[in-house]
């Protein structure tokens, strides 16, 4: 469900790494914890973000049309 984009040196790190403890909202990753430090994950369609994201394709689906107008 999740596709995580990242550097080589983070792949690395995670390849490499003991990761646990992950955190899911909405069944989206938002965090893991890597060797005992914790990592956010940034996801746009979590409900906190959700108005947010909403907002920004409404605007750019006015914007677009307005040269329609």
């Amino acid at each position: 469900m999740n596709v995580l984009v990242i550097c080589p040196n983070c792949h690395a790190q995670l390849e490499n790494a003991t990761v646990s403890d992950m955190e899911r909202v909405m069944g989206w990753l938002v965090a893991i914890k890597n060797n005992g430090r914790r990592f956010r994950v940034r996801q746009p369609f979590v409900r906190r973000r959700l108005p947010d994201v909403v907002a920004v394709l409404t605007a750019l689906c006015i914007a677009a049309a307005l040269p329609l107008l």
